[in-house]
């Protein structure tokens, strides 16, 4: 039933359909399973009743994918201000009013609030416009004023509202819908705290446990904070599930090692919990069925307490289940607990097929009931520190074979680390959750044991974090990859299903046949040869899918007919992906923003490149060091490894520069400073430097006009990417440039209004222009001037802020020009040949 229902969310939450139509047919199901149910039709009732939580799932799921995503505070300020109110730029702030649905978060940008909006104030009316916006408060904010906005409290204030960031990219994820259906529609800014007004409190049990959620953070920064404020973050995580205070090197250094999951509030914290109050309920001589209610019931109190994070409701959710049914003697398989908890988080979040932690939580545990009792079973005689070791071993193997294709897929990472310091990790997070709640029981009857206890949990969270360090001196235990096809994921799960079905025919309990004999049973005689010969073949799909998973993306090499030029969606940056026909791939910046913990290269770029078949540069070519061109760049190196790395005049005191070195030394890439002259052939392509030329002092700081210029020069095809050089660099590089019948120009320094100089446009003659830019960027870019000098050079002009990605592919004769939102552009030299622009 819960996978029928699971199913019709899938089915609901990607087509749209008609309440009323899921409605009738859930209404058909119910009344077909009656009259079987009256008719004594067992299978006709169980595929009726199958229909029907079908189509219930369905039916749930439609409806909420379409309150998701059309929320009535989009139609309300687009009814009010227009379509431009609802864009990429802020134009005037909107006050909003509504309720906080979680603790605020401090972040390097500022504050984020979560906030529930009620309604909008237009023209001096309040209007009812219900949604789900993410907004950082800028500036400097007291601690003590972050301290009061708490979750379901009333709040108003102005906000600068727009829609949420996106890269219009192939392979990159859809990160606006993914924040809708978390019940994110919009997103914005506070321009400073004390806009910020309370209007009125939660109720009496959100004021209550929101007081207690900050004596426990003032306690673990205070106590543990003393020792360490990273370990003090780490107790906060496993406590409160606030992770806010993890520094991005903690928080990486874990999921390279696979053991992040443990800073989550998930099945491990909950069953330590619940472990934790039923030993002390047996120390206590309480009656099962009381313990097992009582403990249901402060688990659940729990949850509520940290915040009832999805996580935590799923965790809680499950143990509450097992635990109520063992009160009422109800005897039932763990698996059943499962498929209810399954089931009842779908009936009460339609999306959660949208969860990846929905995946996670699931998957491992499926994995961890089916694969342990088996290991487990064939160790009764052993020692119990045997059968504990043994457990953990098959519980980890059997969680990371069960989510590793997931891994792969959703983080694009695959590790086997875990498999090892899980015997540490869960241990170490074991003592800092029990000296984390030993403390806040303590802190206010024992203060004495307070600085003890501080100490333990230190020491604790500094061995989890430090344990991690393992993937340093063996790098090759984890390692980022392509997401697999469904197809290849699909066969592996279906292998593994195929493998525990064959064994339960194999096990004394097998399945019988039409005719009454038994499938698993000798006498079956070519039913157990077929069986035996199903199960190898099971063996095979499941290690050949895994191996493809792991091991085929290291070993493809990109190969296209054509030269291929793809201009990355990077927002305000720049990143070209350059395909050449002997299969070199040749990457051009890596986009990236100061002061921005998202991560580019890893969350745009290298999708963007997988999805085009590659998993290996052959060169990167840094134009500059500002961050918008370099920031991704040390991310590309780790994990695609190029062959070399190419930079212009070298800044030695650059930091980001200097990481990249770093991270090329570290993957033994081979450095190079390339000025005008220098040329390579790649796949019959003449790579040209028109620029910068050779340095005649040292560069303290990074400088536009000192950016590399190349030109790919391909049969009458010339393609320019001149980095974001300004107008006297455009006059030395137009007094270079040799005449071609076709020639693409990148507009340099993303359409600034100090490039794109009449000189230049007058000597390249382009006839297409490609602005690499931002969406509703601050700088202005493109600006109209710019614009204004390629339509009267004739040149036609895309943009990555309007068209999303754009693709240029050509033999050398004619080019083909394509974008993500679908245009399409056919260059020939006839459209080149246009008179030299005049002012």
């Amino acid at each position: 039933m819960a996978l029928a229902l699971l199913g019709g969310c899938a089915v609901g939450s990607l087509h749209h359909v008609d309440t009323r139509a899921a409605a009738a047919a859930v209404w058909v199901g119910c009344a077909t399973a009656a009259a079987c149910w009256r008719e004594a039709e067992v299978r006709a009732f169980v595929a009726a009743a199958l229909f029907g939580f079908w189509a219930c799932g369905v039916g749930l799921a439609s409806d909420a994918s379409w309150a998701r995503l059309h929320t009535p505070l989009r139609a309300a300020l687009v009814l009010a201000r227009g379509a431009s109110s609802v864009g990429d730029s802020p134009l005037d702030p909107v006050v909003i009013r509504g309720r906080l649905t979680d603790d605020a978060a401090p972040s390097e940008s500022g504050v984020r609030l979560a906030v529930e909006v009620e309604s909008i104030e237009v023209d001096g009316h309040w209007r009812a416009a219900p949604g789900g916006v993410l907004i950082t408060v800028t500036g400097q904010v007291d601690p003590a004023t972050v301290d009061t906005w708490r979750r379901d409290r009333r709040v108003r204030m102005p906000a600068l509202l727009r829609r949420p960031a996106r890269y219009l990219d192939p392979g990159v994820p859809d990160q606006e819908a993914a924040l809708a259906r978390r019940g994110i529609t919009l997103v914005g800014f506070a321009k400073s705290g004390a806009l910020v007004d309370l209007t009125g409190p939660g109720t009496w049990l959100a004021e209550t446990t929101g007081a207690w959620r900050s004596r426990a953070r003032h306690l673990f920064d205070n106590a543990v904070g003393r020792w360490s404020p990273r370990s003090a973050a780490i107790v906060r995580a496993v406590i409160l599930g606030d992770r806010a205070g993890l520094d991005e090197d903690t928080e990486l250094r874990l999921q390279e090692a696979g053991t992040y999951h443990v800073l989550a509030i998930s099945g491990g914290n909950i069953a330590i919990l619940a472990g934790l109050l039923l030993g002390l309920a047996r120390l206590g001589a309480v009656r099962p069925g009381i313990a097992h209610l009582s403990v249901a019931a402060l688990l659940a109190i729990y949850a509520y307490l940290v915040g009832g994070g999805a996580s935590v409701v799923r965790a809680t959710m499950m143990a509450v289940i097992y635990l109520v049914a063992l009160a009422v003697d109800h005897r039932t398989r763990p698996l059943n607990v499962l498929a209810a908890a399954a089931g009842l988080s779908a009936v009460l979040d339609p999306l959660v097929l949208f969860d990846t932690g929905a995946w996670l939580t699931y998957g491992a545990t499926l994995a961890i009931l089916v694969a342990t009792p088996i290991v487990t079973a064939r160790l009764q005689t052993s020692s119990w520190m045997v059968r504990a070791s043994a457990g953990l071993l098959a519980a980890s193997c059997a969680a990371e074979l069960a989510l590793f294709p997931i891994g792969a897929f959703v983080f694009n990472r695959v590790t086997a680390a875990g498999l090892v310091l899980n015997f540490a990790a869960i241990p170490l997070m074991t003592i800092v959750q029990v000296s984390g709640m030993a403390l806040l029981a303590t802190a206010a009857l024992w203060p004495d044991m307070t600085t003890a206890l501080a100490a333990v949990a230190h020491v604790s969270a500094w061995g989890l974090v430090e344990s991690a360090r393992l993937v340093e001196f063996v790098p090759w235990v984890t390692t980022r990859l392509a997401p697999p096809p469904f197809a290849v994921m699909a066969a592996y799960y279906a292998a593994w299903a195929a493998l525990l079905l064959l064994r339960q025919l194999g096990a004394g309990r097998p399945l019988r046949a039409a005719d009454g004999s038994s499938w698993g049973s000798a006498s079956a005689g070519p039913r157990a040869v077929a069986r035996h010969r199903a199960l190898r073949a099971a063996v095979l799909v499941a290690t050949v899918t895994a191996c493809w998973i792991v091991l085929t993306p290291s070993t493809r090499f990109a190969r296209t007919a054509v030269l291929e030029v793809t201009f990355i969606d990077v927002g305000q940056g720049d990143a070209t992906l350059v395909r050449f026909p002997s299969g070199h791939a040749l990457l051009v910046d890596a986009g990236g923003s100061a002061g921005s913990r998202f991560d580019v290269g890893r969350r745009v770029i290298e999708p963007v490149l997988w999805a085009r078949g590659v998993h290996r540069l052959s060169h990167l070519l840094v134009t500059h060091g500002d961050a918008d061109h370099a920031g991704g760049a040390p991310s590309i190196v780790h994990d695609m490894a190029p062959g070399e790395v190419w930079e212009g005049i070298p800044v030695p005191a650059d930091r980001l520069l200097q990481h990249l070195q770093s991270a090329a030394a570290d993957s033994r890439a081979v450095w190079r400073s390339v000025q005008r002259g220098d040329n390579a052939i790649l796949g019959g392509v003449r790579v040209a430097t028109w620029h910068p030329p050779a340095a005649e002092w040292e560069r303290q700081r990074v400088r536009n006009d000192d950016s590399v210029v190349i030109a790919l020069e391909f049969g009458g095809v010339s393609i320019v990417l001149p980095g974001d050089i300004e107008a006297s660099a455009e006059r030395a590089l137009a007094e270079q440039l040799p005449r071609a019948a076709i020639r693409i120009l990148q507009a340099p320094h993303h359409g600034s209004a100090t490039s794109s100089t009449w000189p230049l446009l007058a000597a390249a003659k382009p006839a297409l222009a490609v602005i690499s830019a931002g969406r509703g960027n601050r700088y202005g870019h493109p600006h109209r001037a710019v614009l204004d000098r390629y339509r009267a050079a004739g040149a036609a002009v895309l943009r990555t802020d309007v068209d999303g990605a754009i693709t240029l592919r050509t033999a050398g004769q004619t080019v083909e020009a394509t974008t993500w939102t679908g245009k399409a552009l056919t260059l020939k030299p006839a459209m080149a040949a246009v008179r030299a622009p005049t002012p």
